[in-house]
């Protein structure tokens, strides 16, 4: 005869463990547990009986692979995060004690650090190994995405004119009638006197017209519409920044050369 079998060595009690069990095992706080798991891709499990995986309990825990903790014992993360936790304590005791050079000392000098390369290249590109995986595949989505924005915007600009140039004459009625001044004039710029001051308030009037356009057929818009139109006034934006830096350094090289 065989030996009897022991309660928990063998099925789910030994293919699975909780998360309390886990952070015994690895010796971390909770909180990098959870970062060691998000960072090598480890996550919890669901098995079939609940009861057999917790060996006869039916509290409620969160169970994880065995093999994925005992794989989780090798990661020399563990190493840097129980480094950071005596650093952490010893600048800790040194602000306490209230000595701030000493403080400023050791965090520039003996402040663990710790890079992410090994975790990459252990990162098991499946796809790009057996060919699937084609660099330029997501380039005619791209372009075809593209042309859709593309014919959005001209959209837009039409949407953004049309009921612009309709509303136009009325609102130069009601603000000449506000200024207490006829269409006519209010349309030319008014008396000869004071050209300069006049034509000023016409830009300004302009501007205030052209924005008040601009808002009017924004609010006609649907979401994805308003959308591109913002995105198309900041590349604009941005267009003409750079052509104004660009201007500001010719000046400056004409300027030192003379």
């Amino acid at each position: 005869m065989g030996r009897i079998q022991k309660k928990g060595v063998k099925g789910a009690a030994a293919n699975f463990i909780t998360r309390q069990q886990a952070l015994k095992k690895l010796q971390i706080s909770i909180a990098d547990f959870r970062r060691i798991c998000i960072l090598k891709g480890i996550f919890p499990r669901e098995p079939r009986n609940r009861k057999k995986a917790n060996k006869g309990s039916t509290a409620p825990v969160t169970f994880y692979y065995t093999k994925d903790i005992q794989y989780l014992l090798h990661e020399p993360l563990l190493l840097k995060f129980r480094a950071y936790k005596a650093f952490a304590r010893k600048l800790n005791k040194v602000l306490h004690k209230g000595q701030t050079s000493s403080a400023k000392s050791l965090s520039e000098n003996n402040r663990p650090n710790y890079t992410l390369d090994h975790i990459v290249k252990e990162s098991p590109f499946v796809e790009a190994k057996e060919g699937d995986y084609v660099p330029a595949s997501g380039l005619e989505e791209e372009e075809e995405e593209d042309e859709e924005d593309e014919s959005e915007t001209e959209q837009v600009e039409q949407q953004s004119t049309a009921p612009a140039a309709e509303v136009d004459d009325y609102e130069k009625e009601l603000k000449a009638e506000a200024a207490g001044v006829t269409f006519s004039e209010y349309k030319d710029g008014g008396d000869k006197k004071d050209t300069k001051k006049k034509s000023n308030k016409k830009r300004t009037a302009d501007d205030i017209e052209k924005d008040e356009q601009k808002e009017m057929a924004t609010v006609m818009m649907s979401n994805k519409q308003r959308k591109l139109y913002n995105r198309m006034q900041e590349s604009n934006k941005k267009k003409s920044d750079a052509v104004a830096n660009l201007e500001r350094k010719k000046k400056a090289l004409k300027s030192s050369k003379k």
